[in-house]
């Protein structure tokens, strides 16, 4: 069964097949008013968790076992989609994504 909850508008959720695509953003490349769209999906290897900002999108799998992404939305398009998770430069970005996605988790989360 799949299951999807999210806070964030329809028309900024995308469908299983574009989330699991490595080289599409499978959110529109839109400006949120400098907020957080949140999702959390259930993928065949197991749940995920994604924050989105402006500039950026987070994908935390398997409650953080991984693997995870922090993917930059700025780069080029036309350039390979390249995987920031591990790197030092964007540890900061990545930690404030994923604690704002832990808050959120916790204010909306059925028990």
């Amino acid at each position: 069964m799949r299951r999807r909850t999210s806070i964030c508008p329809s028309a900024i959720c995308a469908d299983e097949a574009t989330f699991n695509s490595s080289r599409a953003s499978p959110f529109p490349r839109r400006n949120l008013g400098g907020r957080f769209a949140y999702g959390s999906f259930s993928e065949p290897a197991g749940p995920a968790d994604v924050a989105i900002d402006n500039g950026f999108k987070l994908v935390i799998r398997n409650d953080g076992k991984g693997p995870n992404q922090l993917l930059d939305r700025r780069a080029d398009p036309s350039k390979p989609v390249v995987n920031q998770y591990s790197n030092r430069a964007f540890i900061t970005i990545r930690d404030g994504m994923r604690k704002s996605l832990n808050q959120w988790k916790t204010q909306y989360s059925r028990l």
